[in-house]
């Protein structure tokens, strides 16, 4: 609902009566088809997602100014849970003193990578999806050669697969780790999670907005899904569906209390959301030039394989390296991720969507 936004209800605006023109007015806060137990507030959590489609925005007209200023500052998620309340930026979410949880399999994980690659003085993911951002939106930093396009996918990627991403599992895991405890942080935690993941321009209906496109962790399968002919009704993916499916049980699994169920349910949806991750990287191997955006989908899976293959990792990242023109690209960077997929440990991964 829009008038959220203002903080306002349908029952505060009132009806009109007797003209069919006008839709009637609707206070539906579901995110994608899921149902937040503490609706006003995760709908809220969900507009940080218009702070990316400003910055998509402002970034194509080259206000690359405007778009910083929005990513450091923030312009649509306002929170008033806070102590000292005001706006939280994308930026926020990127920092290590704002990440209030860490101890999650793939936060640890990335984190380890980054530090053994000692890649570009980056130890965490977020600074890793910072860094990238301020390039793009400098004239002189590493991208200084890009087209305006190419600044605008990558920071697209950057956000996607790096800040919502790991927003939603830090909210997610947050959860399972105090649901014994704190019942009610747990809740807001799990919905916080999914509205990280899929953010608001999404809408309410299940399977998302198939008219706009979403600019969160969601929309990096739906990007991908014409080019792997998985696309379902509406524009949606089935992994985006099996996503949400393993999300709802988690919720099911923390309304009764079953916390065993709720980290069975978060574990299962952070192996599929390995597919999409792997797909975007795919999509972009395709590509005849080494773009920055392909780079960044090479780093959003690297870590992965990098646990279980050094080289094959290496190898990816060298292939979609920004600039390098390798002829071999494509096979390469896909015989890297069948290797990785046909050893017994990556069982759980759903190859066919």
């Amino acid at each position: 609902s829009h008038l959220n936004c203002l903080g306002l209800s349908c029952d505060d605006i009132g009806t009109v009566s007797g003209i069919a023109l006008y839709p009637a007015c609707s206070d539906n806060f579901d995110i994608a088809g899921y149902v937040p137990v503490n609706p006003k507030s995760t709908n809220m959590i969900a507009k940080l997602d218009l702070d990316a489609v400003a910055i998509n925005q402002m970034i194509q007209l080259e206000k690359y100014d405007i778009a910083t200023k929005i990513y450091l500052e923030g312009y649509n998620y306002y929170d008033y849970d806070k102590e000292d309340f005001g706006f939280v930026s994308l930026r926020d979410m990127t920092q290590s003193a704002t990440i209030g949880y860490t101890s999650f399999p793939q936060y640890e994980l990335y984190s380890r990578y980054f530090s053994d690659k000692g890649t570009e003085n980056n130890s965490s993911p977020g600074d890793f999806a910072h860094q990238i951002f301020m390039d793009a939106t400098s004239p002189d930093g590493r991208f200084a050669t890009a087209t305006t396009e190419q600044r605008r996918s990558v920071v697209e990627i950057a956000l996607g697969s790096f800040v919502s991403y790991f927003s939603a599992l830090e909210a997610l895991y947050y959860a399972k780790s105090v649901c014994t405890t704190k019942r009610d942080s747990a809740t807001s935690a799990y919905d916080g999670g999914v509205a990280f993941l899929i953010g608001s321009v999404e809408g309410t209906e299940r399977g998302g907005n198939s008219e706009q496109e979403g600019r969160f962790f969601y929309n990096v399968a739906k990007m991908a899904c014409l080019y792997f002919d998985t696309c379902v009704e509406g524009g949606d993916t089935e992994i985006n569906k099996m996503m949400l499916d393993a999300l709802v049980l988690g919720q099911s699994a923390l309304k009764s209390s079953n916390c065993d169920g709720v980290g069975e349910a978060i574990d299962s949806f952070a192996t599929l959301t390995t597919v999409p991750l792997m797909q975007s990287l795919l999509s972009f191997a395709d590509d005849n030039d080494n773009g920055p955006d392909g780079y960044v989908a090479s780093m959003a899976i690297a870590p992965v394989v990098w646990d279980f293959n050094n080289a094959l990792s290496d190898k990816i990242v060298s292939e979609m390296a920004y600039e390098t023109n390798s002829p071999n690209k494509k096979s390469e960077v896909y015989g890297a991720i069948n290797t990785m997929l046909a050893d017994e440990d990556f069982e759980g991964i759903a190859c066919n969507v």
